[in-house]
């Protein structure tokens, strides 16, 4: 449906309505058109921006990444070949080991250099300090939670999240279920037993099913109607070869929006054959509209969730954080940032060598500053993960 044509539904639907539902129509159509143009943009700037991103992001990320590469095995020879403190050693070694774990963690091949560089710095090899740190995690997980997560150390990370927010589920769930008592155990005053809940829920159930069943009802009673008055076989004898193809077009559309349960795009299709008439949609009665309401609602519903996941998608597949709602028309900008990013960062790079090689009062003072960043890095690093299971 072109965003002319819903607009036009829109305008009609609102010139003719003046109840809740029928104007509620009136905003789930709009809405949904919304999100339709939404998840178009997002089909049709995805790859663009792809393209983009392997041309303009990945050789500079290549670029530097030699850099860097090649800057934390320098690193160890400046912590070799000079007089350091305790304090400046451990800010040398703390900035070689960040530098290679982030080369270790951006490259999908194994790099023993680099490894045997990170085992000297820390006493491990990379795979004993993820277990270290998973274990870590998840003493940390466990008391900010309250889950058990096992006797056993998942193998990584990821696999430790996961872990936890399944039973994060499984602990919600329990509470739904009201099962986080003992079955024989007496209910708070005022509060129902975890038996009326369960009734109330398989009741709430049985009426979903219900709706649904209508919903496909519904779908299943509009493209019959669609079928009678678009089939082939009901072409007038006079009609000409232009208007048996718009025909043959036009069932096809109904044909797909039925398997796709698409209601919308089925009243779409019954407005252009003129079988419904918006102008009239106030004289439709109230318990009518609602239903459509809620069929509409759902469509809407599962839209908003298909762009919610590209977005989702796009920024874990290209490594971003996102504090509020992307707009796929101004991806360009992502690269453009990107781009600057990497320039800054090969900038503060070249910078750093400068003072490193050439200016040990300089020296000084920069690891003063690195050891200063990194230890507020950590701070918030920690605050940020225990507010976000307290």
């Amino acid at each position: 449906m072109s965003r002319t044509t819903a607009v036009q539904i829109a305008n009609a639907a609102a010139g003719a309505a003046g109840s809740k539902e029928h104007k509620r129509f009136q905003q789930l159509l709009e809405r949904i058109e919304k999100a339709r143009q939404r998840l178009s943009d997002w089909q049709q700037q995805l790859p663009l921006f792809a393209q983009a991103h392997a041309v303009q992001i990945k050789p500079r990320k290549a670029h530097l990444a030699t850099l860097n590469r090649g800057w934390a095995l320098e690193l160890e020879q400046v912590l070799l070949g000079r007089k350091w403190s305790q304090a400046e050693r451990d800010t040398l070694q703390q900035w070689i080991t960040r530098l290679v774990i982030r080369l270790l963690d951006d490259t999908d091949s194994p790099d023993n250099e680099l490894a045997a560089l990170y085992q000297r710095m820390t006493g491990m090899t990379p795979e004993e300090e993820e277990a270290r740190h998973t274990a870590e995690v998840k003493a940390m997980l466990e008391e900010a939670s309250g889950l058990d997560l096992g006797e056993d150390t998942p193998g990584s990370l990821d696999e430790l999240l996961e872990r936890a927010q399944q039973g994060m589920r499984e602990q919600q769930q329990a509470r739904a279920d009201g099962q986080d008592g003992a079955p024989d155990e007496p209910h708070m005053e005022g509060q129902r037993p975890a038996s009326a809940r369960r009734r109330k829920r398989t009741a709430a159930q049985q009426k979903a099913d219900a709706e649904a069943a209508r919903v496909t009802q519904t779908c299943k009673e509009v493209y019959r109607k669609l079928a009678a008055a678009l089939h082939p076989d009901r072409a007038a004898a006079t009609a000409t070869d232009e208007e048996r193809a718009l025909r043959g077009d036009r069932m096809a559309q109904a044909n797909a929006a039925y398997e796709a349960g698409d209601l919308l795009a089925l009243l779409t299709l019954q407005l252009q054959i003129e079988q419904i008439d918006l102008s009239r949609a106030a004289q439709l009665p109230d318990e009518q509209v609602r239903h459509f309401n809620r069929v509409l609602q759902q469509q809407l519903k599962e839209l908003e969730a298909d762009v919610l996941e590209r977005e989702r998608a796009f920024c874990m597949g290209y490594g971003y954080g996102a504090s509020k709602r992307i707009d796929p028309n101004k991806l360009a900008d992502w690269i453009k940032e990107e781009t600057r990013e990497l320039l800054a960062e090969e900038a503060t790079l070249k910078h750093d060598q400068r003072m490193l090689r050439a200016d040990p009062s300089g020296t000084k003072r920069l690891l003063k500053e690195l050891a200063h960043q990194m230890r507020e890095q950590e701070r918030v690093r920690e605050l940020l993960f225990r507010g976000g299971w307290g």
